[in-house]
């Protein structure tokens, strides 16, 4: 057939004879039998795609029909894909069935665990006499809804429908004629359709229960932390979130460690109780919408998770550099910089000043009294009342701060293994009260030394007895400091089952309940608790 001797001119119609050439079979022909067509001068100037040709072709043609006959590309015989599935229906050949119409099916399908990557592997495909009428992938349009789709591409099936092929006039002809769809507007076709619609939601039902089964299996028997953690959970919430982990299947399995850090972020809204609002929104798409479930368990651990880890590895960094102190402390470090060693405790305080005191905000290091008082605008010496002595000008203290009330602090250090003095302590009472009589201000004197000292028990007991002096050791000050973030050290290591980490999910929620209220009422049973934690 040569289109151009068959078409007349634009806007023109004509008869045309159609020409044939009988002779004699050639001798180089593969057999003196069958059919040969030949496509030539093809529009396509791409060439096909041999692979997908291979998916196009295994699906145009039923299993009996391949068996019939043989199918070569390129010389190669048509590949049979063989797909591994979690469950088929029926497990071997085809399973029949009566429409409400009369007409008669045979039908089977499959379900797997990971995504079927060619797609036109996946859905239905529709075959009469052994030929396609319906291409792949087919869903009978219930694909259309979110909770649907994340399942289409778990299942594949086969529907022989050989009566849409039986008309020989237009009326009874319900395939296209490049047999590509089902003319679905026929009232002949719509029984098939109804069922089709009830056969593809429960093959998506039971993809997504079988892929639930799945993952609550993976996290209880191949995730024994997780199981633990599920493990201590009351019943009533073990079932909410095992209901959580089989939605979490229905949205894909295939990348198992993505689904173990999602069900950690789960179990994380669930071991933190106070999350109330996000663990109702978690079970309300459990219900719902996998999609979305997945999409929130994102923003969970992209957002809220991140900040209040980011909050989290603060407090873990604080506990660490308490420990570097501690070591510092027992190491006796020197209390400044040498050319032995860049260890000392004055850089690690300056860098750190929280060590000191968490409560404590220092303001300056290092600078001597008439800096210091200048600084703060007291530069009338002239007065024989406020001028300083050559001595005095040159003392210099360690460290100057703010106390949590407010008081100035001054502050020497002496490094662990070094046998305090007197005149070292009589030096910082000097400091502090040539700073509180220039200034007005209160000061408070504190001296941290290792523990060792060349004075009395007696008067070191007398300069603590006093409100605004305070001879303290290092192990002391390293002890504060460490019992002030240790009692977070439960969250950070998420021991949901330590008192710590109990007591700071009970500080939450009575956040949370005064925000919520409004009001710091406490209740009568709250009255008969006690004092809050």
């Amino acid at each position: 057939l040569d289109m151009d001797r068959l078409k007349a001119g634009d806007g023109k119609t004509a008869t045309k004879n159609i020409e044939g050439i009988i002779s004699d079979c050639k001798e180089s022909l593969p057999s003196r039998e069958g059919t040969i067509i030949t496509l030539m001068d093809l529009k396509h100037s791409a060439p096909l795609d041999e692979d997908k040709l291979h998916e196009s072709l295994f699906r145009r043609f039923s299993r009996t029909v391949r068996g019939e006959m043989k199918i070569y590309i390129n010389g190669a015989i048509l590949k049979e894909y063989e797909i591994e599935f979690i469950k088929r229906h029926p497990s071997k050949g085809y399973e029949e069935y009566e429409l409400d119409d009369g007409n008669k099916i045979k039908y089977w399908y499959g379900i797997t665990e990971k995504i079927i990557k060619p797609k036109k592997m996946q859905g239905f495909s529709i075959l009469s006499r052994g030929k396609i009428s319906q291409k792949p992938p087919f869903y009978f349009h219930v694909e259309n809804t979110a909770s649907h789709q994340v399942g289409t591409k778990y299942f594949m099936g086969e529907i022989i429908a050989d009566y849409l092929d039986v008309g020989t006039d237009d009326e009874s002809d319900l395939i296209s004629a490049d047999r590509q769809e089902i003319e679905w507007d026929n009232e002949a076709t719509t029984a098939l359709h109804d069922w089709g619609g009830v056969l593809t939601r429960r093959v998506l039902t039971e993809r997504y229960k079988l892929m639930g089964e799945i993952v609550v299996k993976w996290v209880l028997d191949e995730e024994p932390e997780l199981k633990k953690r599920i493990d201590i959970l009351d019943p009533k919430t073990q079932v909410a979130l095992k209901k959580v982990l089989r939605t979490l299947g229905a949205s894909g399995a295939e990348n198992k460690e993505r689904v173990v850090r999602l069900a950690d972020q789960v179990i994380q809204a669930y071991e933190y109780s106070h999350f109330d609002d996000v663990i109702m929104e978690i079970e309300k798409l459990a219900d719902q919408d996998p999609i979305v479930l997945n999409e929130l368990l994102g923003y969970m651990g992209e957002w809220r998770m991140m900040e209040s880890r980011t909050i989290l590895r603060l407090v873990e960094g604080r506990i660490n550099i308490t420990d570097k102190l501690g070591k510092f402390v027992a190491e006796g470090v020197p209390e400044v910089a040498s050319k032995k060693s860049d260890d000392n405790l004055h850089d690690l305080l300056a860098r750190m000043p929280w060590l000191l005191n968490p409560d404590w905000e220092l303001l300056d290091e290092e600078r001597t009294i008439l800096k210091h008082l200048q600084e703060w605008n007291d530069t009338d010496f002239a007065d024989p009342k406020h001028k300083l002595t050559t001595e005095e000008a040159r003392l210099r203290y360690d460290f100057m701060g703010l106390s949590g009330s407010g008081k100035t602090i001054i502050i020497e250090i002496k490094r662990s293994s070094h046998a305090l003095e007197l005149h070292e302590i009589q030096r910082l009472e000097k400091y502090k009260e040539l700073i509180a009589r220039k200034t007005n201000d209160e000061v408070h004197a504190v001296l941290i030394y290792g523990g060792n000292a060349n004075v009395t028990p007696t008067s070191i007991k007398g300069w603590n007895a006093r409100d605004d002096f305070e001879l303290i050791r290092w192990a002391s000050v390293y002890e504060r400091t460490k019992n002030h973030y240790e009692n977070y050290r439960a969250v950070l290591e998420g021991d949901i089952s330590h008192p710590d980490f109990k007591k700071k999910i009970e500080e939450l929620r009575s956040y949370k309940k005064i925000d919520e209220s409004g009001t710091v009422r406490r209740t009568k049973e709250e009255r008969k608790k006690g004092l809050g934690s």
